[in-house]
């Protein structure tokens, strides 16, 4: 790792195992409040934990020196919040102990704005004026929601609550509802913070709580969870593997969930091919999609909840134009895709993001469906052999993928600013900075000003049409084994370049 790289990186003498997360949403006032409790593994002797943080209030900051004794915690001192290294530390009395497990709580607050990033407020509906909240965490945009260590590499498990008022509808998260419940004081844990903090609230039996099932190790970019008056569609598929039978389904506006339906049936027809190709099984009890009016991007990968926006998940039951069905499917097999490149194997830093991406339009856009074709007796139905573009032909899958990622990425190669595949990015803000929009001024050898834009989208264009050209020279069969070996070796790990 570079100096400069180290500037803009946590330190590793503290870092997280798992989070017990509590998130109380207010969608009428558009605030959110909560508290987070970290276990922490204490690598170095010190006295000072840092962590990331933006646009929140932090209140009770304790340490608890032995994480499984909550008594005897000690305040921080000294609080430092850095709004443009988006960094909080604090300074504790005594120092924590090298090899030891530690609680660090902390409580905080903020404002549910329509940004489109962090946790924040959206409106739908038939009259647009349905209201719900959302996460868009990825890059970095966790620590906005929740103070946390909120880097790819840094993965926890957590436990997440959420706490609502009764009538904004579900509450929804990375894994399955465990419990819901209205308050209830005999119901609470004794003077934790939900308890205190529902038990001032005016009408507090007008709050329900929803406790959800605890993840495997997870990048904090991938954690989600949202509130509002979402209805579904559900489906379900038995894996080829353990034959679990695992529920999906699609979330949205009660307007538009009716146009859910065929991504619902994508889904359902694509989980089995990739657990079969890749001989991994999908490790989450359920995965669903949560449409929403207003997402920056086109889909999510968070694990077990996709978000994606309506004009990339929705279609209408009376259209036929092949065009739109199959742009669909691509981004409904897209953002599975990556259930396996990104939320199972995560890379270990920005710079290689083409290990997601690449990966994903590759496999997800042009390999998975290459293995569905449609007979009318039978619907849609897995192919286990090789068949070039017989997934409704008319979509012309090898000349569709030249043309949306070959023919662009030599367009982007023959510029001056052409890069390579890896570009050394030590500031994660300057990765995928204002969603795109910003030029992006490279810490590197060739010091050249390239828009974000250009260095995601070329590396993954770029990386899946060499990937593509691979997938020709070894055979394909050669290939799906070799990344079958990949996700297995690095399941809930993180990786780089030459772990390929």
């Amino acid at each position: 790792m570079s100096n400069t790289t180290k500037d803009y990186r946590l330190p590793t003498d503290v870092t997280p195992k798992h989070y017990d997360l509590t998130v109380w949403t207010d969608l009428v006032q558009s605030k959110f409040e909560g508290t987070v409790q970290a276990i922490l593994n204490i690598a170095k002797q010190t006295s000072k934990i840092a962590l990331n943080t933006l646009d929140l209030d932090l209140t009770d900051v304790v340490i608890y020196p032995d994480a499984t004794n909550v008594q005897g915690g000690l305040r921080a001192m000294d609080t430092h919040l850095d709004r443009v290294s988006q960094r909080g530390t604090f300074t504790f009395p005594s120092p924590l102990t090298a090899g030891t497990e530690a609680r660090l709580s902390i409580a905080f607050s903020g404002k549910l704005t329509s940004n489109l990033s962090g946790y924040y407020r959206s409106a739908g509906g038939a009259d647009g004026k349905t209201v719900y909240s959302l996460t868009q965490f990825q890059p970095t945009s966790a620590r906005k929601a929740f103070p946390c260590w909120d880097e790819p590499a840094l993965k926890a498990t957590f436990s997440i609550t959420m706490a609502s008022r009764v009538g904004s509808g579900v509450n929804l998260s990375n894994m399955p509802a465990i419990s819901e419940q209205i308050y209830s004081p005999d119901a609470m844990e004794a003077n934790s913070w939900l308890s205190k903090k529902l038990g001032a609230v005016d009408n507090p039996r007008d709050w329900k709580i929803t406790r959800f099932e605890t993840t495997p190790p997870i990048s904090t970019y991938l954690v989600a969870y949202a509130n509002g008056p979402f209805e579904y569609l559900e489906a379900a598929y038995n894996s080829p593997l353990s034959g679990m039978t695992r529920p999906l389904r699609i979330y949205a506006t009660a307007d538009l969930i009716a146009q859910g339906q065929y991504a619902l049936d994508i889904m359902q027809k694509i989980m089995p091919v990739y657990e079969e190709l890749f001989d991994l099984e999908y490790p989450l009890p359920k995965l669903d999609i949560l449409v929403s009016s207003d997402l920056d991007l086109g889909g999510m990968e968070n694990w077990g909840l996709i978000t994606g926006r309506t004009a990339g998940f929705l279609l209408d039951p009376n259209t036929n134009n092949p065009h739109v069905k199959h742009s669909v499917a691509s981004m409904v097999s897209h953002e599975v895709a990556h259930m396996w490149f990104g939320d199972i194997t995560t890379m270990k830093w920005w710079d290689n993001l083409y290990l997601n991406e690449g990966f994903a339009t590759l496999v997800g856009e042009k390999i998975i469906l290459d293995r569905l074709y449609f007979v009318p007796e039978t619907d849609l139905i897995l192919e286990k052999a090789h068949r070039c573009d017989r997934i409704f032909p008319e979509w012309q899958l090898d000349a569709t993928f030249l043309g949306d990622n070959l023919y662009p990425a030599l367009t982007l190669d023959a510029k001056l600013s052409s890069h390579p595949i890896e570009v050394e990015c030590p500031d994660a803000n300057k990765i995928i900075q204002a969603n795109f929009r910003q030029p992006l001024v490279l810490q590197s050898g060739f010091g050249q000003v390239l828009n974000l834009f250009s260095i995601t989208l070329y590396g993954s264009l770029m990386r899946s049409v060499v990937l593509r050209m691979l997938v020709a020279y070894i055979g394909e069969g050669q290939f799906l084994r070799g990344v079958s070996i990949y996700l297995k070796k690095h399941k809930y790990k993180n990786t780089v370049t030459k772990d390929l």
